[in-house]
């Protein structure tokens, strides 16, 4: 149950929620508010909120100001919950190429739905920075953002659309300390990802394809019937113990029984064995066995039977192969279905 794997998930998740916010820039302009004076590139780090405010008011030289550190962001994964609402059936696959091994695929269970939960912080030194940066992000969520993200790679199923939800926005301003402190302002905005989890990838032959690569054969469906049923029995008789052609339809006894039945089918040299032809017949009294010489009413042909077909032969067959032939199971492709009816079955 247990095999190793490692998909990388929770860290492309990370990865792709801080990749959101890692080119915002703030621009700060002079009292009229018309003409920049300033432009600085707000940079984000991962980190929790506690551990940033300390490091960014932590100055044990006293040389150095807080609106030095600032503007600054940070974000933190710090949930993740089953998503019930989102679950799929447990049997469905996702198939994907498979470059180690011709005629295979890449196949993996179907993910299993987590929202994972993000904080992301920002501060600022005053009022008109925050609400500018805030103001950057808030009309991208409607509430949601959807970035596509590959979760497994070589897997194309797995490249999901991931909806990125603003749960929330809060602000807070520290008022504590003395005059000569300098205060600062947090912005905290809630996410919720609505991501996967997926299982490990394992081999699947495509079946689809025949062993020989020739690309024909695909999924047969075959329904049998028990060849010592009098409605449809399959015999072989050797040609050099009797004569003739028989018909289909035609009338049939056996000698020296009270046996009787009509030709279903009649192919003469099946080449199965040499010299042997195949005779069908349907609706008998009694079962045909080996040494029973059987004639036809009509056509007055009379062979010995030899040997019984299979215990169980196929009735009818279903045929379905992929359509283009050449398809490899990971691109789009339809069906081509055939079917066969009893003897060609």
């Amino acid at each position: 149950m247990f095999t190793p794997f490692y998909n990388r998930t929770i860290r492309k998740m990370v990865v792709a929620f801080g990749t959101l916010f890692n080119n915002i820039t703030m621009i700060r302009y002079n009292n009229n508010q018309q003409q920049e004076y300033e432009r600085i590139k707000v940079p984000i780090v991962y980190g929790p909120k506690e551990k940033f405010i300390e490091r960014i008011t932590s100055d044990p030289d006293l040389t150095r100001s807080i609106a030095n550190h600032l503007p600054r962001m940070s974000f933190e994964l710090v949930g993740i919950s089953y998503d019930a609402s989102r679950k799929q059936v447990t049997t469905l696959k996702s198939f994907g190429s498979n470059s180690s091994a011709a005629n295979s695929l890449k196949t993996q269970s179907v993910g299993v739905p987590y929202d994972f939960t993000f904080t992301l912080s920002l501060y600022v030194r005053n009022i008109e920075d925050g609400t500018q940066i805030v103001e950057q992000i808030l009309p991208y969520f409607t509430p949601d953002y959807i970035l596509s993200i590959n979760l497994v790679d070589g897997i194309p199923e797995t490249t999901k659309n991931i909806p990125f939800i603003l749960d929330s926005v809060d602000s807070n301003i520290d008022y504590e300390g003395d005059f000569t402190t300098t205060r600062m302002i947090i912005w905290t905005l809630n996410f919720t990802a609505k991501g996967y989890f997926f299982g490990p990838l394992s081999d699947a032959k495509i079946i689809m394809r025949r062993n020989d690569g020739s690309g024909i054969g695909g999924a047969n469906v075959r329904f049998y019937i028990q060849n010592s049923d009098t409605s449809l029995q399959k015999v072989y008789v050797n040609s050099l113990t009797g004569s003739g052609t028989f018909k289909d339809g035609e009338s049939i006894r056996v000698t020296g029984k009270q046996t009787i039945g009509t030709v279903y089918s009649w192919i003469a040299n099946t080449n199965i064995i040499a010299n042997t032809s195949t005779l069908i017949a349907k609706d008998l009294t009694d079962p045909l066995n080996i040494g029973d010489e059987v004639n036809g009413d009509e056509t007055n042909a009379r062979y010995i039977v030899s040997t019984l077909g299979d215990t169980y032969y196929t009735l009818a067959r279903t045929e379905t192969y992929q359509n283009p032939l050449s398809a490899n199971g990971v691109g789009d492709f339809g069906f081509t279905t055939n079917i066969f009816e009893f003897p060609n079955a």
